[in-house]
Formats: structure tokens, C-alpha cells, sequence
């Protein structure tokens, strides 16, 4: 059963780790812009688009991890609870190998022979791209510990490492310009150094508080199965984010400047800004609807993937539509210097993000029952296609904002084609209760948005104006919402407000 109580405190602190990181990250973006200018800030980003490029098998074991530890800590085996985290453990070392093989392979030879690369770089972007190896290795490496933290529910745990992650990322961006080394090439280091750091502090927390995460020398094959089914299915749903992500940066550098490239990446960040909210209650929450499939709690199951789906809609639309009808300010105030096309990349951005985000909520059942196969099936399709769609598109000449709208165009589809039908078919669900879901998701996103723009219409461009304006649109949408919610949805919904204040008490 959900137990409210936990879900409000980890949300709770998930949210402080989440504001701490957001307002510390959104200006170490912009110091780290203004020390490495629009160009090797561009470079950075797309040597790591590179290295990410693999990193959605760290993604995938960590998906696959965090699973079949809460499986088993819903299931109460405490006993096979040891033998898949030590399997995770040495799984997580065979990919870290795996990564730098192939980084060092099919990576290089592309960064020696494909990359476009500014005159004089040469040498900077070589050395980013062999720290950016090693810095994946090491995040590959951390992720089983990660992932017992948050099986656990130790959310305390996992926001103070987060808040003192960031912190030192911000402080490592004062020492650019101080020494006499490249600042392209310092800042890999830096970073690099920060995530050994932030590993090694994992590890011995996740030691002294969980006894499964003592390593035990016995590789349970039982286990190892289990979850190589289970990786290979979401590595293949994995896969398609990659792409549709990190592919689009690097045809972005093959037929744009690098100032393009930093554009999506500030596009990018601030729809990860935003997403964090959403993300934050999720993770608070996805353990506790896993271990209600794991007990056989299944009409709970349910009730809560879909319900959950609505409020992670809901609150992403509250916080982003004020960001959309003000963005041009915030960038101003925000940036030294504004790359092209930044406003309307990100307001494009984070349109799909609130689409998007109806899929990735009910990606979670999926994600329990073990079921895959065809999700991750149907995603190879979308995202090849995407792909292939975007190369296709900059060839004859398409604009760089392509890499928006064919990705709000898939999330439209999904959402009301491709979602509906794997819910139903994999998983159980009745096709009338996941239309409902969805109609209460798009309700207040068609009321809400249109306000918006007309609330933009009628206010101006002074700082007091757009001040105003986000406060006067936030309003408004939370309104929306609340007009828009279900009778018991709103009885939830008042209550969890109230176990959070009294929480912050």
C-alpha cells in the first residue's frame, strides 16, 4: 500500500535537494558560458552528446537495478536482496569496460575523423573527449549504490549528496582562468574529479548503511538472467531517448556552428530545470508502485500509475507555462550573451516536455510488471525514425528548430497512439481508464495554454511587465488545474499539500 506519509517527506526533501540544484546549476551554466564563451561551451557539450551517446546503457542498468531491488525488498527477500546487488555490482563493471571499449573505438574515430572541429581545437577537444571516457566510467561504476539508496527511500541521503554535488561543481568554475592550462580542458578535469568524489562518497554511505551493499563473492545466475531479460529490452527503450537526444546534437554539429549546439543545451537544461519537479515525485513515489506489484496489490497498482500520471502533468504545466510566456527576460537577465534561436528552441522544448511527460509517467508499469518487449520494440522504430527524419530534414536545408518539432510531433503521437495500445496489451489496463487519463492531462494543457498566450498578448516587455506576468500566469494555470481535477483527485491532492506543510513544520 502507498504509504502518503513517506511519499510526502521524501518529496519533501527531494523538492530542496531539487531547488538547491536548480538555482546553483542555472548559474554555474552561466559563469561556465561566460568563461568558456559560446564556442567551447558549443565543444563541451557536443564531445559529451558524444560520450552520452553510450551512457544509456548506464541508464539501463540503473533502471534495471533499482527495479529488482525494490522487486525484492517489496517481495521481503532479504536474503536474494544480496545476491542482486553484488550482481549488479560486477554487471556494472563489465559495462564500464564496455563503455571505454567502445568510446575508445567508434568515439575516437569519429572525434579524429567526423567531428567538426574549430581551427587550433584540435588538441582540447581530444583531451575533453578522454576525460568525458573516464568521467562515464566512474558514473557507471556508482550507479548499483545509487540505486539501494532509492530503493530504500532513503531520499536524505540521496538530496544531501545531490546538494553537495552541485556546490562543488560551482566552486570548481571559479578556478577557470586561474591557472595557465586550456579552461576547455581544466573544466574536464574538474568535473571528472568532482564525480570520483561524489562515487566514493556513495559507496561509503551506501557500506555503512545497507548490509546488501557488502559485496558477497558469489555470482547468482538465477539473478544475472533475470536481469540480462530485463536490461536488454530497456536498453533497447533506452536507445531511443539516446537518439532522439544526443543524436540530434550531433547532426546539429554536422550541419550547424557550435553556437547552435549551445543553444540546445541551454534549451536543454532549463527543460531538465523544470523537469526535475516532475522527476522528484516520481522517484519519490515509482519504489512504492513497484512494491505494490511486487506484493500483489495490482487494482492499487493501477489506481496510482494513473493518478500519478495526472499529477506529474499537472505540475509540470504549472511551473513551466510562466517560464514559456517569459523566457525572452529570463534570458536576458539569465545570459552575458543570448545564442540564436534560444528563446523559441526552448519554448518549443518545453511544450514537448509537457507531452512527454504523459508517456514517461505511465513508462512505470512497464517498468514493474517487467514487461518490455514491445515498448522497447516500438521505440527502436520511433527514435531510428527521428533520426533518419532529422538527417533527411538538415540535408535539403530544414532549420535547426526541426529538432523541436519533430520531437513534440513524436510525443504527440505516442501519447495518444502508441502508449494507449502497450498499456492495454502488456500490462492489462482498460482502454476506457487510460483515455480518461489522458483527457485529464490535456484539458487543462489546451485551457492553460491558450490563457497563456493571451496573457502574453497583453502584456509588455518591461521587467515589472513580465514580473507580472509569471506571477499572474501561474496563478492562472493553478487554477486551471484545479477546476480541471476529478472530485478525488482533489481530496489527494489537498491532503498531500497538507502532509507537506506539515512536514516543512
Amino acid at each position: 500500500m502507498v504509504d502518503a506519509k513517506r511519499l510526502a517527506k521524501n518529496t519533501l526533501l527531494m523538492y530542496i535537494r531539487m531547488i538547491l540544484i536548480m538555482s546553483v546549476s542555472i548559474y554555474t551554466s552561466r559563469v561556465v558560458l561566460e568563461k568558456l564563451g559560446v564556442d567551447d561551451y558549443g565543444l563541451y557539450n557536443a564531445v559529451a552528446s558524444i560520450v552520452a551517446m553510450v551512457t544509456f546503457l548506464n541508464i539501463t542498468l540503473s533502471t534495471s537495478t533499482s527495479r529488482f531491488l525494490t522487486f525484492d525488498l517489496g517481495k521481503g527477500n532479504l536474503e536474494n536482496l544480496k545476491y542482486t546487488f553484488s550482481t549488479s555490482f560486477f554487471s556494472h563493471l563489465i559495462l564500464a569496460a564496455i563503455i571505454v571499449l567502445l568510446l575508445e573505438t567508434i568515439g575516437l574515430w569519429y572525434i579524429l575523423y567526423k567531428f567538426v572541429i574549430p581551427q587550433g581545437r584540435e588538441f582540447a577537444v581530444y583531451m575533453v573527449f578522454q576525460i568525458s571516457v573516464l568521467t562515464t566510467a566512474l558514473a557507471v561504476i556508482q550507479v548499483p549504490y545509487t540505486a539501494a539508496i532509492m530503493a530504500h527511500e532513503n531520499m536524505n541521503v540521496y538530496a544531501y549528496v545531490g546538494v553537495f554535488d552541485v556546490f562543488v561543481r560551482l566552486g570548481i568554475v571559479f578556478l577557470l582562468g586561474i591557472f595557465s592550462i586550456d579552461n576547455l580542458i581544466f573544466y574536464a578535469l574538474l568535473v571528472a574529479a568532482v564525480q570520483m568524489l561524489v562515487m566514493l562518497t556513495y559507496i561509503i554511505i551506501s557500506h555503512r548503511k545497507y548490509e546488501e551493499t557488502h559485496i558477497v563473492k558469489h555470482f547468482n545466475k538465477n539473478t544475472f538472467k533475470g536481469m540480462m531479460g530485463f536490461i536488454g529490452w530497456t536498453l533497447l527503450a533506452n536507445l531511443t531517448n539516446t537518439v532522439k537526444v544526443q543524436g540530434s546534437t550531433v547532426l546539429l554539429n554536422l550541419f550547424f556552428a557550435p553556437a547552435i549546439i549551445a543553444t540546445k543545451a541551454l534549451a536543454n537544461q532549463i527543460t531538465q530545470a523544470v523537469m526535475l519537479f516532475v522527476n522528484n515525485f516520481r522517484v519519490a513515489l515509482n519504489p512504492q508502485i513497484i512494491k505494490s506489484y511486487s506484493a500483489g496489490e495490482y487494482n492499487e497498482f493501477k489506481e496510482w500509475s494513473l493518478r500519478s500520471t495526472v499529477i506529474s502533468c499537472d505540475l509540470l504545466l504549472l511551473l513551466s507555462l510562466p517560464c514559456v510566456v517569459t523566457l525572452k527576460t529570463i534570458f536576458k537577465i539569465w545570459l552575458v550573451e543570448v545564442p540564436p534561436l534560444a528563446v523559441e528552441f526552448t519554448q518549443i522544448a518545453i511544450i514537448g516536455q509537457i507531452i512527454e511527460s504523459i508517456s514517461s509517467s505511465t513508462y512505470i508499469p512497464f517498468v514493474a510488471s517487467g514487461k518490455l518487449k514491445s515498448n522497447a520494440l516500438w521505440g527502436i522504430v520511433t527514435g531510428g525514425g527521428y533520426f533518419v527524419a532529422l538527417y533527411l530534414i538538415f540535408e535539403y536545408d530544414g532549420g535547426a528548430l526541426w529538432v523541436q518539432w519533430l520531437y513534440l510531433l513524436l510525443s504527440i503521437l505516442g501519447v495518444f497512439i502508441l502508449r494507449p495500445y502497450l498499456l492495454h496489451k502488456e500490462v492489462g489496463f482498460n482502454y476506457k481508464e487510460i483515455f480518461i487519463c489522458i483527457w485529464d492531462c490535456f484539458k487543462p494543457i489546451f485551457v492553460a495554454c491558450s490563457l497563456s498566450y493571451i496573457l502574453m498578448l497583453l502584456f509588455g516587455e518591461e521587467l515589472w511587465e513580465q514580473v507580472t506576468l509569471f506571477i499572474t500566469d501561474f496563478i492562472l494555470t493553478g487554477f486551471v488545474i484545479w477546476a480541471f481535477l476529478e472530485k478525488p483527485m482533489r481530496v489527494y491532492v489537498h491532503n498531500y499539500v497538507k502532509l507537506l506543510m506539515n512536514k516543512i513544520r
